[in-house]
C-alpha cells in the first residue's frame, strides 16, 4: 500500500534556489528514502514510479510518498529505535 502526503511543500521566494525531492518512508522497516534533486515537482513526480518500482521489490510494509524542496540531511535515514 502506497500514501501519498496530501501536505505537498509548496514553492515559496525563500525555497527558489532549492532542488525538489522525493521523501518515501516505510513502516517495516523504518526507514526514510530520498531520491532527488530535481528541478521541478512535475519532474520529481515524473521519475516517483520507478523508486517506488524498487522499494517494493525489497517488499516493505507502508510507504507514504511525499515532495518537498530542500537538501535532505541524508539519502537514507534507518530507525534503529527499539518497537
Amino acid at each position: 500500500m502506497v500514501a501519498f502526503s496530501s501536505q505537498l511543500s509548496a514553492p515559496d521566494r525563500g525555497n527558489q534556489d532549492l532542488s525538489w525531492w522525493i521523501k518515501v518512508t516505510t513502516y517495516q522497516p523504518a526507514c526514510t528514502y530520498f531520491f532527488g534533486p530535481f528541478e521541478s515537482r512535475n519532474e520529481a513526480i515524473w521519475h516517483q514510479p520507478g523508486f517506488l518500482e524498487d522499494l517494493q521489490a525489497e517488499q516493505p510494509m507502508g510507504l507514504m510518498v511525499d515532495f518537498f524542496r530542500g537538501e535532505p540531511e541524508a539519502l537514507t535515514i534507518v530507525d534503529t529505535a527499539p518497537s
